[in-house]
């Protein structure tokens, strides 16, 4: 069960990934950018926002691919030996 809580969780992660990412490549698409000072600053603010939520998730699926890593490689100790 813990396994595929594990799963579930990645997946979300990794759609969030995902949404940043489109996110990210979508406001720095030539017509979406904005020249004068304050809208380019919010955006600048807005972008930032979605890094450290990207970031975050990009920390916490690499803590989930260890923890099955290791689950992994106990189960391969515990049946082969």
């Amino acid at each position: 069960m813990a396994v595929a809580s594990s799963t579930t969780a990645i997946g979300i992660r990794c759609t969030l990934i995902q949404i940043c990412s489109n996110c990210y490549l979508r406001l720095r698409q030539p017509h979406n950018l904005i020249l004068t000072a304050r809208p380019l600053l919010k955006e600048l603010d807005e972008m930032e926002k979605i890094n450290a939520n990207l970031s975050a998730a990009v920390e916490e699926v690499t803590l989930e691919h260890r923890k099955k890593n290791e689950v992994t490689a106990f189960w391969r100790i515990y049946w082969f030996s």
